[in-house]
């Protein structure tokens, strides 16, 4: 570790705060000198970040940290979060920093009209009005709706906002899909860092449903024929897309947000144990990536890597799983690790843009220590976790 508090000098934020989260995972106590020193890094970087990795990142490891005097800057970051995101779902590598007069209206319009009934999900943005108007329903003063000047008040904001907020997803239903963009600059290892940080935010208050139902939508609508998912967003492919190993497993990620998100809300239809084929089939093709340690040159190719491990680990944990397909991907997983930790006890394998010791050995311990980022999102989507007892 630097002594500013960061472990590398590029990406000094996310690789303080990636650190940070792995050392908070494996026991190391929040008040240790080197975790301090790293939140102290993260938030002096956050009046200006917004690369998307860094901005999920940070928000990981302050919820992790658990200090209440976090909770402003996990809002701030997740609204810079919300204010990126694409019309199919996705990110891309940044996000606008947003001026404070913006970033407030936006807060004060999603916890006005936050989502408590499937129905609200549905709610269209055209006028501003439809939505503000179901807010108050037909019981007006009811215990955990908004009262009527309160919705006065947010609609007024919402006539304020900057004209790019105003059509972000987290203001918008989940899109028609004859309307959805066929494709963009977005992919889908960006948008499974956002995933993980909003998910982690609305555990501090940000309402995150709409964001997170549009990017549970750019999931289903991008599965490959054969189960997986690509780097970049394709809208219905065809047979013979491209998928990845990593990304496939950010695929299940985004699907398992889709149900999550919609879980608590009042009359949503929610799926019974086994009826989601788009989950298996995303098994299927996810555990076609781990082959044999037999494999020549199979940990060091593009094919794989340490960022591939750790969203084996991360499905597997999120799921409940302890095989994916009939493999069982702990041990698995642990042969593959332990030979190659070098003296220094670090590990780097490559295998993915960027690598560096400190992301791989970040990524080996996660998955060694089978961390789960999303505890509260496996809660959720429990009735999933049985489709294929182990």
């Amino acid at each position: 570790q630097y002594p500013g508090g960061t472990w590398d000098l590029n990406h000094q934020t996310g690789l303080a705060a990636l650190p940070g989260l792995t050392l908070l995972e494996c026991g190391v106590p929040a008040d240790d000198l080197h975790v301090q020193k790293a939140a102290q890094f993260v938030r002096g970087s956050v009046p200006n970040l917004n690369a998307t990795y860094e901005l999920a990142l940070a928000i990981l490891f302050l919820d992790r940290l658990g200090d209440p005097k976090d909770e402003p800057f996990i809002r701030t970051l997740a609204l810079r979060l919300m204010a990126g995101q694409e019309a199919t779902g996705g990110w891309t590598y940044n996000c606008p920093v947003l001026s404070e007069k913006d970033e407030g209206s936006l807060l004060t319009i999603l916890q006005t009209t936050r989502p408590r009934a499937a129905l609200d999900l549905s709610a269209s943005m055209a006028g501003s009005d439809s939505l503000f108007i179901a807010r108050v329903g037909d019981a007006p003063g009811a215990i955990g709706l908004p009262s009527s000047e309160e919705v006065q008040q947010a609609r007024g904001l919402y006539d304020g906002l900057s004209p790019n907020l105003k059509g972000i997803p987290a203001l918008q239903p989940p899109i028609d899909e004859n309307r959805i963009p066929r494709g963009d600059n977005t992919d889908n290892s960006n948008t499974q860092f956002a995933t993980l940080g909003l998910w982690a935010a609305g555990r501090h208050g940000v309402p995150m449903q709409r964001a997170l139902a549009r990017l549970g939508q750019r999931f289903q609508i991008s599965q490959t024929l054969r189960g997986g998912w690509d780097y970049h967003f394709f809208y219905r492919p065809q047979q013979g897309a491209p998928e990845g190993p990593s990304m496939t497993g950010a695929g299940l990620l985004g699907l398992a947000v889709g149900h999550g998100v919609t879980s608590d809300l009042k009359g949503a239809d929610v799926k019974a144990a086994g009826e989601d084929p788009q989950v298996e089939m995303g098994m299927k093709a996810l555990a076609s990536f781990i082959r044999s340690m037999k494999d020549p040159g199979y940990l060091n190719g593009q094919m794989a890597g340490l960022y591939f491990l750790w969203s084996v680990e991360r499905v597997g944990m999120l799921y409940g799983r302890r095989t994916i397909d009939g493999k069982e991907w702990y041990p698995w997983g642990v042969d593959l690790l332990l030979p190659r930790q070098q003296e220094s006890g670090s590990w780097l394998t490559s295998g993915y843009f960027g690598a560096t010791p400190v992301t791989d050995t970040c990524f080996a311990l996660l998955f060694l220590k089978r961390a789960n980022l999303a505890k509260d999102l496996t809660t959720k989507v429990e009735f999933l976790t049985q489709v294929k007892k182990p």
